[in-house]
């Protein structure tokens, strides 16, 4: 599935409110996440119209939404 933002295809994306329509984006959870988030799962004051809303991800290619451990 593409990202709202870039366009570019992820097996991963974050589902998120980003502006005041309250329409549902799905973001990459690198960079365009934290361009419409602030890097907070919550948002922070130069985001107030952000809102988590879960993660997506392509179950036909096995992939984790977790962080790998180091």
């Amino acid at each position: 599935k593409p990202c709202t933002i870039c366009t570019t295809p992820r097996d991963v994306l974050v589902r998120c409110q980003t502006d005041s329509t309250g329409r549902w984006h799905f973001v990459c959870p690198g960079t365009c996440w934290r361009d419409v988030s602030g890097g907070r799962v919550d948002g922070d004051g130069e985001h107030p119209d952000y809102r988590y809303g879960g993660m997506w991800k392509n179950k036909h290619e096995g992939v984790s939404a977790k962080r790998k451990k180091k």
